[in-house]
């Protein structure tokens, strides 16, 4: 004898509202609770250098994110890609990473793929970041308030390895403009204005 076909109620129950409930770290994914929010702002009135073009980068938005740590350091990256006279030069500079977002380029005739090291904390954005500029000889572009507040990029010391040492990678050197071991060694100063 086949089951009774079940028969819904006459009147539905209203669901609970739950939005007023808290939600505690049982009830949030454990990905959501590592990955770091951030904002990064773009001072457009410094000094682009040899290798990015000014009027691309004016063309860029005033901030990235606010978003995930590892989305808003792709989107930057990818930013000056893109903003490059040649984009092999930037790509020269970031050494593969592993777990991280994807960024691309268009040179040698041929698209390239990078896939950028997994982020872990809203300074290692930021000290990426400053290396990378310090690797293309433009002033520090991203930070961590809008242009006029106190940056925090300076205050970042580890993660040196998120770029190429070019000391070790002979490839680094055909392209990418700055040798990193005085950039490792060092820290680096930010203007103050």
């Amino acid at each position: 004898m086949p089951d009774p076909v079940p028969t819904s109620p006459t009147s539905s129950t209203p669901e609970p509202d739950t939005s007023s409930v808290p939600l505690d770290n049982a009830t949030i994914p454990s990905a959501a609770l590592q990955a770091p929010t951030v904002c990064v702002y773009l001072n457009k009135h410094g000094k682009v250098g040899p290798h990015l073009d000014s009027r691309r980068v004016q063309a860029l938005p005033d901030h990235f994110g606010p978003g995930r740590a590892s989305s808003v350091l792709q989107q930057c990256v990818q930013a000056c890609v893109d903003s490059a006279h040649n984009q092999s030069t930037v790509f020269s500079c970031l050494k593969p990473g592993h777990g991280g977002e994807i960024i691309s380029a268009h040179f040698e005739q041929k698209q390239h793929t990078l896939t950028l090291p997994a982020v872990n904390s809203v300074t290692y954005v930021l000290r990426f970041l400053e290396k990378l500029c310090h690797n293309l000889h433009c002033d520090p572009l991203f930070g961590s308030q809008p242009r006029g507040g106190a940056s925090q990029s300076a205050l970042v010391q580890d993660q040196g390895e998120a770029l190429r040492d070019s000391s070790r990678t002979p490839a680094a050197t055909a392209h990418c403009p700055t040798k990193w071991p005085e950039a490792i060694a060092s820290p680096l100063k930010v203007p103050h204005h």
